[in-house]
């Protein structure tokens, strides 16, 4: 049996679209992880948010507790939205989630980056002196990210445009 363009697509930005739900689920686990690096790990970071905070006279212990509350609960959110879309995404390729809302959080989550993004740009070039190999090494890890979040929202609309053609020729057939 040949195989015809539209099936051959279809596997291909079925693939494209399974992959970018585990890379998306891949960058959760990292923000995560980097975001407590940063803050346990790297003083400066650690005393320029007790400064942002306002506070000038402190338990150390507690409020290092404090901020790893805080830090804590950010990461939750952040890996439930990298979760929830990845696994959706993972889903609709399997056939399992029909429902499209994923991509509502995944065009927003790109909006976000893409300001995120912005904003870093902005702000490293007004400290061009202080650039760092981890500024870059973020900037560059976040727009792999936006690239991520747009194939998946262009896999997911190719595949049901896909389908439904495939849909409508098996069923004239």
């Amino acid at each position: 049996m040949m195989n015809s363009t539209d099936e051959i697509d279809l596997r291909r930005y079925m693939d494209n679209l399974s992959n970018s739900g585990a890379a998306c689920i891949l960058f959760g686990v990292w923000t995560v992880v980097k975001m407590f690096m940063m803050v346990t790990m790297d003083s400066k970071t650690y005393n320029d948010l007790i400064i942002s905070i306002g506070i000038t006279e402190y338990d150390p212990g507690f409020l290092r507790m404090c901020i790893l509350i805080a830090v804590s609960f950010i990461s939750l959110f952040i890996m439930f939205f990298h979760l929830h879309i990845g696994i959706a995404a993972i889903r609709f390729v399997r056939g399992r989630k029909r429902s499209k809302t994923y991509l509502l959080f995944t065009a927003v989550f790109t909006l976000i980056m893409i300001t995120g993004i912005r904003t870093n740009f902005r702000n490293s070039i007004t400290r061009v002196y202080e650039l760092s190999a981890t500024g870059v090494a973020t900037t560059i890890a976040d727009i792999t990210l936006i690239f991520v979040l747009s194939d998946i929202i262009f896999s997911t609309l190719k595949i049901s445009t896909l389908r439904k053609r495939l849909n409508k020729q098996q069923g004239s057939a």
